[in-house]
């Protein structure tokens, strides 16, 4: 991987997720990526950014990012048959609601391997 910035983040789940409107891409797309960056870094307690996304924080950032875009497009409704992310397939007669919550939960397993900060300091002594 190289070094993303939020653009990079966007586009790389627009090639993941087919069918996203027209509402949801672009600038939207950026907004949602960015909200993603602001809770990935406070849930971690360490510093992002949204230009020079180090390696490691790739792969989470995308996948929570593409949870969150996923939610928006079945929360729109959109009128596609089925959704498909890379090999991965569920039409909607087998319950996409369950799609963005298994996204989100797989993004937030990487997230965990991050680990948090913790402040620690010693007094007296």
């Amino acid at each position: 991987m190289v070094i993303y910035n939020l653009g990079s983040i966007a586009d790389d789940v627009y090639a993941r997720l087919d069918n996203i409107p027209t509402s949801i891409s672009g600038a939207q797309m950026l907004k949602i990526a960015y909200e993603q960056v602001i809770f990935a870094e406070r849930f971690t307690g360490l510093s992002i950014g949204s230009v020079a996304i180090a390696e490691r924080f790739q792969p989470a950032l995308i996948a929570l990012t593409q949870a969150e875009i996923q939610r928006y497009i079945e929360l729109q409704g959109a009128d596609v048959n089925s959704y498909s992310i890379g090999a991965f397939q569920i039409s909607k007669s087998q319950g996409n609601s369950s799609q963005s919550a298994s996204l989100k939960q797989e993004a937030m397993q990487k997230l965990k391997l991050l680990g948090r900060s913790t402040g620690v300091y010693k007094s007296f002594g």
